[in-house]
């Protein structure tokens, strides 16, 4: 019980901190680099909604926020 519950707490401190520092991406959709349709960043963070799996693939600009929608899956590419 007491491993258990250690695991536990060291899964939600790894969550924790990997919300609070994200990592910013840089993908391609369809060939090209994806740029924020609102101002022109260039990298992005996966979006976590629940649902979005049935809509598509969703990043969000990691400068304004905006969300970028796709019908398949962006390609990480630094």
């Amino acid at each position: 019980m007491g491993n258990t519950i250690k695991a536990l707490r060291r899964g939600i401190k790894a969550g924790v901190e990997s919300m609070a520092h994200p990592t910013h991406s840089r993908f391609e959709a369809g060939g090209k680099r994806v740029v924020c349709s609102h101002c022109g960043n260039t990298t992005f963070d996966w979006v976590g909604v629940l649902g979005i799996s049935h809509a598509g693939y969703g990043i969000q600009c990691s400068n304004c926020t905006h969300l970028e929608y796709f019908g398949n899956r962006p390609r990480e590419v630094g």
